[in-house]
């Protein structure tokens, strides 16, 4: 057996298994309670930068926009399509009052 394992290079599992494969839960926690505590300290630092500037009343702050807008619709574009309405209403009324006289090409 030991004699396949060579050809393979393949070492048995034993004495020598190398320790850092090795799961060890005091690092695991460890680097967890550090995690835990960079945040903290972090989420403590933030407060404390928003109580500032609430205290200097520089959080917040509305900005004035101008009262004066511009209209969103275009005046040229809406001139000439109130004078197309305006024509095609005049095209009716007259065709209304002057009705066109066809004949009949089969008479």
């Amino acid at each position: 057996m030991e004699n396949l394992l060579s050809k393979f290079k393949i070492k048995p599992k034993g004495a020598n298994h190398k320790g850092h494969l090795l799961t060890n839960p005091h690092t695991h926690w460890v680097m967890i309670l550090r995690v835990c505590f960079i945040m903290v300290f972090g989420l403590i630092l933030f407060n404390l930068y928003l109580l500032y500037q609430i205290k200097n009343e520089q959080i917040f702050q509305a900005v004035q926009t101008p009262t004066e807008k511009k209209s969103p619709i275009k005046e040229k574009l809406l001139k000439s399509v109130t004078d197309s309405f305006l024509i095609k209403e005049n095209k009716i009324k007259d065709l209304q009052s002057n009705p066109a006289k066809y004949t009949d090409p089969s008479l």
